[in-house]
């Protein structure tokens, strides 16, 4: 099964270039949906969380691993605390090819990890890998 194109990304990245780059590559990718952005984990949870308050489900969550104030890994252990929020794609964006960091992500139940620098067809690989591995059908 594709991503559908009008899926709700969330992206939190601390960087706003990077974040920039993320947003177009979805726009490249043929992703229609709204675009969430959120400089730090804590922001990126609390507009997840108002969003799926208010009937605006986020379908896809993309976080750098290491951010200010609360981290990619402190926002995983967030929604997943929330048996609703499983199924949700998480893919992991690091820097860091740290084996503890990629095991510590594996067991808080991210959906993949990739690495930077990316290009645009690792990241729509990993994306609908993550997809794939929520929604199999």
């Amino acid at each position: 099964m594709a991503i559908p194109q009008n899926t709700r990304f969330l992206v939190a990245e601390d960087d706003h270039l990077t974040r920039g780059e993320l947003v177009t590559n979805l726009r490249d990718l043929g992703f229609t949906g709204e675009v969430l952005e959120a400089e730090n984990g804590r922001d990126a949870y609390s507009l997840f969380i108002n969003q799926m308050i208010v009937g605006e489900k986020v379908g896809f969550i993309i976080s750098d691993m290491v951010m200010p104030v609360f981290t990619g890994y402190d926002l995983l252990v967030q929604v997943r605390k929330d048996k609703a929020y499983q199924e949700i794609p998480f893919l992991m964006l690091t820097s860091k090819n740290d084996r503890e960091a990629v095991l510590k992500s594996a067991k808080a139940k991210v959906s993949n990890y990739l690495i930077k620098p990316w290009n645009l067809q690792m990241l729509g690989e990993k994306l609908h890998g993550c997809w794939k591995k929520h929604h199999p059908n």
